[in-house]
């Protein structure tokens, strides 16, 4: 059996390639377990199994650690102190710590946590985060698990047809000239949806897209309504 590798810092930058100088495609944080694919010397590409979203990180973030260790429970707060491989340590929403299982904030709580948080491409965090970022680790903190990439978690859950028949919590996914899926966001209402546009925002929205009232126009244009549920292990 392979064995399975733990992160050991608050957040483990991944890429696109192995070299520093490359884009950051996601963030691996505290506490997750992923499987390595290929090494190259200090740079190894490796994926959580739940994903398949391979990327390149430095090894000197990871650690060993048994396929029968239970892995922690998720992290519901922004940051906290956890005790880590070298001490006490500050870990970020989404790390799997061992602890109690923490209450999960409902959604307006968690529209108001993340509001004003910047973008940041491929980030999970309050430092910065993009939005399919958002949207995943909205749902995952609800035992949900889905996709790293906005065209990938659009492919996935229940379509809702029209913004009437949406519910709080819903996916609304938008796409480009060419059609691609470039942008998600969470449904707060049927006429609101918190995303990451520049930073964490609550904008309106409509059947033809984003409305950014502060600017006076449309941002996005709205191609369908995903509701993620509940998938077999």
């Amino acid at each position: 059996m392979e064995p399975s590798f733990q992160v050991q810092v608050p957040v483990l930058p991944a890429r696109l390639r192995p070299e520093h100088a490359s884009e950051m495609t996601t963030q691996f944080l505290f506490g997750e377990r992923v499987e390595c694919i290929e090494k190259q010397e200090e740079w190894w590409l490796v994926q959580r199994k739940i994903e398949c979203y391979p990327a390149w990180v430095r090894c000197t973030g990871l650690t060993a650690v048994s396929n029968l260790e239970v892995e922690g429970v998720f992290q519901q707060v922004l940051v906290q102190q956890t005790q880590g491989n070298f001490g006490l340590v500050w870990t970020p929403l989404g790390a799997k710590i061992k602890a109690e299982k923490q209450a999960i904030p409902d959604l307006n709580e968690w529209a108001a946590m993340w509001n004003g948080v910047p973008y940041l491409w491929g980030g999970k965090t309050l430092m910065g985060i993009d939005c399919s970022g958002l949207s995943q680790l909205y749902w995952e903190s609800r035992g949900i698990l889905l996709p790293r990439d906005a065209s990938q978690q659009a492919l996935v859950g229940l379509e809702v047809s029209w913004l009437f028949d949406s519910q709080p919590g819903d996916l609304v996914f938008f796409d480009n000239a060419e059609g691609k899926i470039v942008h998600v966001g969470i449904l707060l209402s049927s006429n609101t949806v918190l995303h990451a546009a520049g930073m964490v925002r609550t904008d309106l929205i409509d059947q033809q897209g984003i409305y950014m009232a502060d600017e006076g126009r449309y941002s996005h244009s709205l191609r369908l309504i995903r509701r993620p549920v509940p998938t077999a292990v």
